[in-house]
């Protein structure tokens, strides 16, 4: 029974280190992914519409000074952040799309929808879910199933963090183990017990950053 238990849990523990290094690798990989699309004017995407992955930027004539839908994000019924969604308007007052922005993004449209501070948006084209999808959609109100993320950036480089940290922990793992392997008295050392607090640091602190970011993705 005790041999089987060892195995078991020996299982486990690599398959825990795989998901972690796989975790860490695509949280690098969708960060880096997040800086790359096609370029599209913010006025050419009012007229064809918006298009998977595309990087749109532009200064919008009107927006709403409210966020349209607000989406909070939970796991295991703790928060871990909303997202705000807004309407932006072409001049000619034709087109709508949604954008995902901060919450205070309406404070920068007037009374009467006008942008004027005269901002300048940039974002990745996502798409929808189909929660958001439904909420922002009506019949007086049709954006389609695509948005533009301005908030794209800022979790790009979060992603990054993300998977930097995640590599940093792998390689201080890989570090101490081989350090175990080759002196008897490492585990007795000063320096033994500050590598296991900064692993545990860098642990929790990549664990807290994945799940954000992919509570928001």
């Amino acid at each position: 029974m005790g041999f089987t238990s060892r195995v078991s849990n020996g299982k486990g523990l690599i398959w825990g280190a795989i998901l972690f290094i796989v975790a860490a690798i695509t949280s690098l990989v969708i960060g880096i992914m997040g800086f790359t699309g096609e370029k599209k004017s913010l006025d050419e995407a009012f007229v064809s519409g918006l298009g998977g992955g595309e990087i749109v930027s532009g200064v919008p004539a009107y927006g709403s000074s409210s966020y349209a839908l607000k989406v909070k994000h939970t796991v295991k019924s703790i928060p871990v952040g909303n997202d705000y969604y807004f309407y932006i308007c072409s001049e000619d007052e034709d087109s709508l799309l949604a954008v995902r922005a901060p919450k205070d993004f309406g404070k920068n449209f007037d009374e009467e929808f006008r942008n004027y501070k005269n901002i300048r948006i940039k974002g990745k084209v996502k798409r929808m879910s189909y929660e958001t999808r439904t909420s922002l959609n009506s019949d007086e109100i049709v954006v389609g199933d695509r948005y533009i993320d301005l908030l794209s950036t800022r979790m790009s480089i979060l992603w990054i963090i993300t998977g930097v940290l995640g590599v940093v922990c792998i390689v201080l793992f890989i570090l101490a183990n081989r350090s175990r392997q080759y002196d008897d008295s490492y585990s007795e050392a000063s320096g033994s017990k500050v590598m296991n607090a900064v692993l545990a640091g860098g642990f929790i602190a990549f664990s807290f950053l994945f799940i954000y970011v992919l509570a928001h993705i």
